[in-house]
């Protein structure tokens, strides 16, 4: 394997790093997918020339990195559980410290709006007050300021940037199963689902355009990355909006009239970031709009019930 257009991706059997991994195959890259269940990753990507290895392997042997020219850390507890959150950021230390001395030329690591909180009422950039509110958003805070440290510190020589992922949705592997989620598929099953509140606002983002965009960074010099970039969709969408559009697009999709009830309460919650430095850095913007990715994930559940019947 060549240094050149090589990367190395943890976290490869989940939702985001699928969706990079198959952007990427398509493109002239060499792939090491690193996964804790090595033979999920291996049917993962059946057919495709990407060598598939284990955490275990890759930080015991540490070969398996060496001729990488990116990485793209995208493993991380998604449970607020102490135990398995730490076990992450001591994960990430491994890598971090592994590809430091693989000479890797830039490494990227997958964080979220999360660590700015969810009650400002100015969007955040990149410079905002970081205030996590929970544990998950607390540990993902710590392994900004451990890669920091790492790579950042007196003894660093790899470019990196921590790059703040909005909530992620659209078609995939294993589509996580927040809001949107569940009242797409209570809808799909002629359920009525429940709003309750009606003053939260969301940010959601493709997974299509996530990928896009990391796979776009890739190709900005590394001596030019900012060491965090927020990447999230341009606009907020509003909990009965998210509904409303939930239920045309089931409509459309299956013929379904998909029922929801309203409870008003005062829910507070303001989620989403100033995305507009990534933006121009790459010169681009999201390709799908919310509606579009409700469109496109009704169709792929649907899709995947068919063939599960089948």
């Amino acid at each position: 394997m060549n240094r050149e257009r090589s990367i190395f991706i943890t976290g490869a059997g989940g939702y985001f790093a699928w969706e990079l991994i198959r952007q990427l195959s398509q493109k002239e890259f060499s792939i090491v997918a690193v996964s804790s269940d090595k033979r999920k990753i291996e049917k993962y990507y059946s057919g495709l020339n990407i060598k598939c290895v284990s955490n275990n392997e890759v930080l015991g042997v540490g070969k398996y990195m060496g001729n990488c020219e990116f990485v793209v850390h995208t493993a991380f507890c998604r449970k607020s559980d102490g135990e398995l959150l730490l076990n992450s950021i001591k994960f990430l230390k491994g890598i971090a410290h592994l590809a430091m001395e693989s000479g890797v030329k830039g490494f990227i690591n997958l964080s979220s709006q999360s660590v700015y909180g969810h009650m400002s009422q100015k969007l955040p950039d990149e410079e905002g007050r970081i205030a996590p509110g929970y544990l998950y958003a607390l540990a993902k805070s710590f392994s900004e300021q451990l890669l920091d440290e790492v790579a950042g510190g007196k003894n660093g020589k790899m470019a990196y940037t921590n790059v703040r992922l909005a909530s992620l949705i659209g078609p995939g592997s294993t589509i996580p199963q927040n809001v949107l989620y569940k009242f797409i598929t209570q809808g799909i099953q002629n359920k009525k689902f429940k709003v309750i509140g009606g003053g939260q606002n969301f940010s959601f983002l493709d997974v299509r355009d996530a990928a896009k965009a990391i796979q776009l960074l890739l190709d900005i010099p590394t001596e030019k990355w900012k060491t965090a970039y927020n990447l999230g969709p341009e606009k907020q969408t509003n909990i009965l909006d998210m509904a409303e559009i939930v239920r045309k697009k089931v409509y459309e999709q299956t013929g379904i009239q998909a029922i929801y009830k309203f409870e008003k309460d005062d829910i507070q919650l303001n989620a989403g970031m100033d995305s507009s430095l990534l933006y121009e850095v790459l010169g681009w913007k999201p390709e799908y709009s919310f509606e579009d990715t409700v469109e496109d994930t009704v169709k792929f559940i649907m899709n995947e019930q068919m063939q599960a019947h089948q």
